[in-house]
Protein backbone atom coordinates (compact mmCIF):
# COMPACT_ATOMS: atom_id res chain seq x y z
CA UNK A 1 0.00 0.00 0.00
CA UNK A 2 2.98 2.31 0.47
CA UNK A 3 3.42 2.61 -3.31
CA UNK A 4 -0.25 3.36 -3.92
CA UNK A 5 -0.76 6.89 -5.30
CA UNK A 6 -3.96 8.16 -3.66
CA UNK A 7 -3.78 11.42 -5.56
CA UNK A 8 -3.94 9.71 -8.93
CA UNK A 9 -6.61 7.34 -7.66
CA UNK A 10 -8.82 10.20 -6.48
CA UNK A 11 -8.29 12.19 -9.67
CA UNK A 12 -9.41 9.16 -11.67
CA UNK A 13 -12.78 9.42 -9.92
CA UNK A 14 -13.56 12.86 -11.31
CA UNK A 15 -16.88 13.09 -13.15
CA UNK A 16 -16.70 13.05 -16.92
CA UNK A 17 -16.86 16.85 -17.25
CA UNK A 18 -13.52 17.16 -15.43
CA UNK A 19 -11.81 13.85 -16.07
CA UNK A 20 -10.09 15.22 -19.17
CA UNK A 21 -9.05 18.52 -17.58
CA UNK A 22 -5.34 18.52 -16.57
CA UNK A 23 -5.78 21.38 -14.08
CA UNK A 24 -8.68 19.66 -12.33
CA UNK A 25 -6.70 16.43 -12.01
CA UNK A 26 -3.62 18.30 -10.79
CA UNK A 27 -5.70 20.15 -8.17
CA UNK A 28 -7.10 16.89 -6.76
CA UNK A 29 -3.66 15.28 -6.70
CA UNK A 30 -2.15 18.29 -4.94
CA UNK A 31 -4.89 18.32 -2.31
CA UNK A 32 -4.42 14.60 -1.69
CA UNK A 33 -0.75 15.15 -0.82
CA UNK A 34 -1.84 17.38 2.08
CA UNK A 35 -3.24 14.37 3.92
CA UNK A 36 -1.06 11.50 5.23
CA UNK A 37 -1.80 8.02 3.93
CA UNK A 38 -2.70 6.82 7.43
CA UNK A 39 -5.41 9.47 7.78
CA UNK A 40 -6.90 8.59 4.39
CA UNK A 41 -7.07 4.92 5.39
CA UNK A 42 -8.63 5.77 8.76
CA UNK A 43 -11.35 7.86 7.11
CA UNK A 44 -12.04 5.07 4.63
CA UNK A 45 -12.25 2.39 7.31
CA UNK A 46 -14.30 4.55 9.67
CA UNK A 47 -17.30 4.21 7.36
CA UNK A 48 -16.87 0.57 6.42
CA UNK A 49 -20.06 -0.98 7.81
CA UNK A 50 -18.25 -4.15 8.90
CA UNK A 51 -15.65 -2.23 10.94
CA UNK A 52 -17.33 1.09 11.82
CA UNK A 53 -18.15 1.81 15.46
CA UNK A 54 -19.83 4.48 17.56
CA UNK A 55 -20.52 7.78 15.78
CA UNK A 56 -19.49 6.36 12.42
CA UNK A 57 -22.29 3.79 12.66
CA UNK A 58 -24.72 6.53 13.69
CA UNK A 59 -23.86 8.50 10.55
CA UNK A 60 -24.24 5.46 8.28
CA UNK A 61 -27.60 4.70 9.90
CA UNK A 62 -28.94 8.17 9.11
CA UNK A 63 -28.66 7.44 5.39
CA UNK A 64 -30.99 4.46 5.85
CA UNK A 65 -33.35 6.00 8.38
CA UNK A 66 -32.67 3.83 11.45
CA UNK A 67 -31.21 4.53 14.88
CA UNK A 68 -29.96 2.72 17.97
CA UNK A 69 -33.01 3.34 20.13
CA UNK A 70 -35.82 0.85 20.58
CA UNK A 71 -38.26 -0.26 23.27
CA UNK A 72 -37.97 -3.72 24.74
CA UNK A 73 -40.95 -5.97 25.38
CA UNK A 74 -41.50 -4.24 28.72
CA UNK A 75 -41.75 -0.86 26.98
CA UNK A 76 -38.43 0.41 28.33
CA UNK A 77 -36.18 2.57 26.12
CA UNK A 78 -32.93 0.80 25.21
CA UNK A 79 -29.94 1.29 22.92
CA UNK A 80 -28.45 -1.33 20.63
CA UNK A 81 -24.78 -2.22 20.96
CA UNK A 82 -22.50 -1.57 17.99
CA UNK A 83 -22.74 -5.20 16.86
CA UNK A 84 -26.54 -5.19 17.14
CA UNK A 85 -26.78 -1.79 15.46
CA UNK A 86 -24.60 -2.98 12.57
CA UNK A 87 -27.00 -5.85 12.01
CA UNK A 88 -30.02 -3.53 12.12
CA UNK A 89 -28.45 -1.30 9.46
CA UNK A 90 -27.90 -4.33 7.23
CA UNK A 91 -31.49 -5.44 7.79
CA UNK A 92 -32.70 -2.01 6.70
CA UNK A 93 -30.51 -2.09 3.60
CA UNK A 94 -31.97 -5.49 2.71
CA UNK A 95 -35.49 -4.25 3.38
CA UNK A 96 -34.92 -1.30 1.03
CA UNK A 97 -33.69 -3.53 -1.79
CA UNK A 98 -35.83 -6.64 -1.26
CA UNK A 99 -38.50 -7.61 -3.79
CA UNK A 100 -40.76 -8.41 -0.81
CA UNK A 101 -41.13 -12.10 -1.58
CA UNK A 102 -41.22 -14.75 1.13
CA UNK A 103 -38.14 -16.29 -0.47
CA UNK A 104 -36.20 -13.04 -0.05
CA UNK A 105 -37.22 -12.80 3.59
CA UNK A 106 -36.15 -16.39 4.30
CA UNK A 107 -32.86 -15.83 2.46
CA UNK A 108 -32.11 -12.63 4.39
CA UNK A 109 -32.80 -14.27 7.73
CA UNK A 110 -30.72 -17.30 6.80
CA UNK A 111 -27.78 -15.13 5.69
CA UNK A 112 -27.72 -13.37 9.05
CA UNK A 113 -28.73 -16.10 11.47
CA UNK A 114 -28.54 -19.43 9.69
CA UNK A 115 -31.38 -21.60 10.98
CA UNK A 116 -31.56 -19.86 14.37
CA UNK A 117 -34.19 -17.31 13.26
CA UNK A 118 -37.28 -18.33 11.32
CA UNK A 119 -40.36 -16.48 10.13
CA UNK A 120 -43.78 -17.97 9.49
CA UNK A 121 -47.23 -16.74 8.56
CA UNK A 122 -50.60 -18.42 9.00
CA UNK A 123 -52.04 -16.54 6.03
CA UNK A 124 -53.48 -13.76 8.18
CA UNK A 125 -51.23 -11.03 6.74
CA UNK A 126 -49.07 -11.13 9.87
CA UNK A 127 -45.67 -12.68 10.38
CA UNK A 128 -44.45 -14.39 13.52
CA UNK A 129 -40.70 -14.58 13.99
CA UNK A 130 -39.10 -17.32 16.09
CA UNK A 131 -35.83 -16.08 17.57
CA UNK A 132 -33.22 -17.12 20.16
CA UNK A 133 -32.85 -14.79 23.12
CA UNK A 134 -29.51 -13.39 21.91
CA UNK A 135 -31.16 -12.03 18.73
CA UNK A 136 -34.13 -10.50 20.53
CA UNK A 137 -32.93 -6.89 20.65
CA UNK A 138 -32.09 -6.65 16.95
CA UNK A 139 -35.35 -8.20 15.78
CA UNK A 140 -37.49 -6.01 18.06
CA UNK A 141 -35.67 -2.88 16.86
CA UNK A 142 -36.01 -4.00 13.23
CA UNK A 143 -39.77 -4.50 13.59
CA UNK A 144 -40.28 -1.18 15.37
CA UNK A 145 -38.27 0.74 12.77
CA UNK A 146 -39.77 -1.12 9.82
CA UNK A 147 -36.38 -2.50 8.91
CA UNK A 148 -37.44 -6.14 8.91
CA UNK A 149 -37.75 -7.57 5.40
CA UNK A 150 -41.34 -8.82 5.04
CA UNK A 151 -43.47 -10.12 2.15
CA UNK A 152 -45.53 -7.45 0.43
CA UNK A 153 -48.60 -6.55 2.47
CA UNK A 154 -47.55 -8.63 5.47
CA UNK A 155 -46.84 -7.07 8.86
CA UNK A 156 -44.07 -8.47 11.08
CA UNK A 157 -45.22 -7.62 14.57
CA UNK A 158 -45.13 -10.82 16.59
CA UNK A 159 -42.11 -12.66 17.94
CA UNK A 160 -41.52 -15.82 19.92
CA UNK A 161 -38.32 -15.84 21.96
CA UNK A 162 -37.09 -19.37 22.52
CA UNK A 163 -33.79 -21.14 23.05
CA UNK A 164 -35.06 -24.68 22.48
CA UNK A 165 -37.39 -26.18 19.93
CA UNK A 166 -41.15 -26.53 20.36
CA UNK A 167 -43.06 -29.78 20.28
CA UNK A 168 -45.41 -29.95 17.34
CA UNK A 169 -46.59 -31.72 14.21
CA UNK A 170 -45.02 -31.20 10.81
CA UNK A 171 -46.27 -31.65 7.27
CA UNK A 172 -44.74 -31.51 3.80
CA UNK A 173 -44.54 -27.71 3.94
CA UNK A 174 -42.62 -27.50 7.21
CA UNK A 175 -41.11 -30.94 7.66
CA UNK A 176 -37.67 -29.37 8.10
CA UNK A 177 -38.81 -26.57 10.44
CA UNK A 178 -35.87 -26.11 12.78
CA UNK A 179 -38.01 -24.63 15.54
CA UNK A 180 -40.18 -27.76 15.80
CA UNK A 181 -39.50 -31.20 17.20
CA UNK A 182 -41.67 -34.27 17.57
CA UNK A 183 -43.47 -35.04 20.82
CA UNK A 184 -41.53 -37.01 23.42
CA UNK A 185 -42.46 -40.55 24.34
CA UNK A 186 -41.34 -43.24 26.80
CA UNK A 187 -38.21 -43.94 24.79
CA UNK A 188 -36.90 -40.35 25.03
CA UNK A 189 -38.20 -38.79 28.27
CA UNK A 190 -35.41 -36.18 28.24
CA UNK A 191 -36.00 -34.95 24.71
CA UNK A 192 -35.21 -31.26 24.32
CA UNK A 193 -38.22 -29.07 23.59
CA UNK A 194 -41.01 -26.98 25.07
CA UNK A 195 -44.70 -26.35 24.47
CA UNK A 196 -45.68 -23.35 22.36
CA UNK A 197 -48.59 -21.41 23.80
CA UNK A 198 -50.02 -17.91 23.52
CA UNK A 199 -47.97 -16.70 26.49
CA UNK A 200 -44.79 -17.06 24.46
CA UNK A 201 -46.07 -14.89 21.59
CA UNK A 202 -45.22 -11.22 22.11
CA UNK A 203 -46.70 -8.29 20.21
CA UNK A 204 -44.07 -5.72 19.25
CA UNK A 205 -45.23 -2.11 19.40
CA UNK A 206 -44.05 0.04 16.50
Amino acid sequence: MADFDYGKYLSSLLIIQYSGKPKAKATVEALAKMFPDKLIMEVRDAFDLDTATGKSLDILAKYLGVNRQYRNLDGEAQNLTDEEFRMLIKFKALSNTSNASHYDVDTALYNFFGTRVRATSAGNMEMTIFIPSDAENVIIAAIQQRAMPTPLGVEANRIVVQDSRFFGFVNYNNQHAVYKTGFRDYSDPDKDGETLNYDKVEEVER
